[in-house]
Parts: structure tokens; C-alpha cells; sequence
């Protein structure tokens, strides 16, 4: 099967942190192969809305049945760790691709370690905090796809957490037990604190894409800046490889992604049906 572009998804209860989350994920192709592979043994509605996401003739998703169902996307703002902890324990069919194992049985239950989302220090870059991390606690085991997040919190002189967002320059290549990962998503945030809205950049082999909930452009967003992505990014998603990884200009730059961006602009589709809605409407299509 071809591995589609991606789409938009709407923004149901302020749902902005779960649709970036789930943009990266979803345009990995590790996940795509994932889902083909074993879409039998995906539950519903998770796996329908994974089919309409992949659905070439569907261009807008509606992930309103999908959020509710077990409050997947909580009603207002939340964090993306948050989302993608419930997500993968209210599906256990999603555990193979993270690499997680049983570490025990507790009354008769399955007990799983950690989900592989790795949260990292504020370094100098992605690769120092999470050689940090190595050392304090790791899973056993990596698979396809690592997660890491970018802890934007640190303590005061009274040992308060407070939000202090620091510039981390974001690696485009990591090395972890002797496997070689890729950068193919980012999850970034504007605004602070208490408030502000999550985006999403995907980096496929043809193309780099950036995603604000519906709208999925190749255009750039002419403020967003190095110093904004390196102290804004949240979540970072990389991939298992095969080939060596590139030593030279390893770290990820805003005036690259936007020379590596496609020329054909976005425009504005036919009325298209969205999944899960009866109403069509105008939405931004990439050709």
C-alpha cells in the first residue's frame, strides 16, 4: 500500500494536544506498517479511526467518537504525555510497537513496564538530556518508534516547579543500544503554562509537512523561528533505521525545513466529506 500524506483533524474540546500527538505518530511509517500488519487485532474505535486516517478518499478527520470513547482526549487543555499514556493503555493491541514487555504478573495480571516515552532535562540538546535519562531509568528494550519529551519545568530557589523554557537543539539523528533512530515528527507549543495550543511538524522522505489541527501545509509558518522550536519543542518522535546516521549538520534548523519544503503551494480542495460527519465542507488539501 502507499504511505498517504497526511491530514487534517479537527478540533474537538480543545483538542489540539492529542491531534499533534497523533499526527506524528500516525506518519511514521514504522506505524503505518504497524497497523497494516495487524489491523485485525486493533479495537475499535481506535482502529476506525486509524482507517479513516489512512483512507485516501477522506481528507478532514472527525476524532470526536474516537476522543470520547474512555475520555481518550479529555474535555479542555491537557499534555501530551498525558494523552499518549491513555491512549496506549486503553489499547493493548498498541504495546508491540513501543517494545513493551510484561516485567511481572500482579494477581493474575499482566504488569507492564513504562511506555517508552522518554522524559529528558533541559541539556544543550536531545542527545546529552537523554544520555542523562540512561542513567536514572530506562525500559528494556526499544523498538520501532521513541518518544521523547522535553521537561520545560525547573525548580526555583524553593523547590517549585516553575515553566522556564530553555533552548534545546533537537537531534536529527540518536543512537540507542547500538540502533540507529531518525527524526520524523514534532510536537511544539505556543503559549505558556497555564494556556496555549500544540502544532505538529511530520518530516517524511519526500516532504516536511506542518499541522495545525485541519489545516496540513508544506508552507513554513513565516514566525516560527529556531529559538521558538528549540525552546517550544514538547514531543519528539523518532525511527528505527537500517542505514548509518550522518554526523554532519545533526541538528534540525528552521531555514532547512524551509528550503526542504515542497514549492507546490496548498489549496483549497473540492467540498469533500469529512469521516464521521454528514455535512461537507472547504478544507486545505495537499495535492
Amino acid at each position: 500500500n502507499q504511505f498517504p500524506n497526511p491530514k487534517g483533524i479537527k478540533n474537538i474540546r480543545s483538542s489540539c494536544y492529542a491531534n499533534a500527538t497523533l499526527q506524528c505518530l500516525l506518519n511514521s511509517k514504522k506505524f503505518y506498517d504497524f497497523f497494516t500488519n495487524n489491523i485485525n487485532n486493533i479495537e475499535e474505535p481506535l482502529k476506525i479511526f486509524i482507517q479513516h486516517y489512512y483512507n485516501p478518499d477522506i481528507v478532514l478527520i472527525n476524532p470526536k467518537n474516537f476522543y470520547i470513547k474512555n475520555d481518550i482526549a479529555k474535555k479542555g487543555p491537557d499534555d501530551t504525555e498525558s494523552f499518549l499514556r491513555r491512549l496506549i493503555f486503553n489499547y493493548d493491541s498498541l504495546f508491540k510497537i513501543f517494545g513493551m514487555e510484561i516485567v511481572e504478573i500482579r494477581n493474575s495480571e499482566p504488569v507492564f513496564e513504562k511506555i517508552q516515552c522518554i522524559n529528558i532535562s533541559q541539556e544543550k540538546n536531545v542527545d546529552l538530556g537523554f544520555q542523562r535519562r540512561i542513567l536514572l531509568d530506562m525500559p528494556s528494550n526499544y523498538h520501532d518508534i521513541v518518544i521523547i519529551k522535553i521537561n520545560r519545568f525547573e525548580k526555583d530557589n524553593q523547590g517549585n516547579s516553575i515553566y522556564d523554557p530553555k533552548p534545546v537543539e533537537i537531534n536529527k539523528f540518536l543512537k540507542i543500544n547500538q540502533n540507529n533512530y531518525k527524526l520524523m515528527g514534532i510536537v511544539y507549543h505556543n503559549g505558556n503554562s497555564a494556556m496555549g495550543h500544540f502544532l505538529s511538524i511530520v518530516i517524511s522522505e519526500n516532504n516536511i509537512y506542518f499541522i495545525n489541527d485541519s489545516n496540513v501545509s508544506v508552507n513554513c509558518p513565516t514566525k516560527l523561528k529556531n529559538e521558538i522550536l528549540e525552546k517550544k519543542a514538547d514531543l519528539l518522535f523518532y525511527e528505527k533505521i537500517q542505514n548509518e546516521i550522518e554526523i554532519d549538520d545533526k541538528f534540525i534548523k528552521i531555514e532547512e525545513l524551509r528550503k526542504n519544503s515542497c514549492n507546490t503551494k496548498s489549496k483549497k480542495s473540492k467540498k469533500i466529506k469529512e469521516s464521521n460527519e454528514t455535512e461537507e465542507s472547504e478544507i486545505l488539501f495537499i495535492p
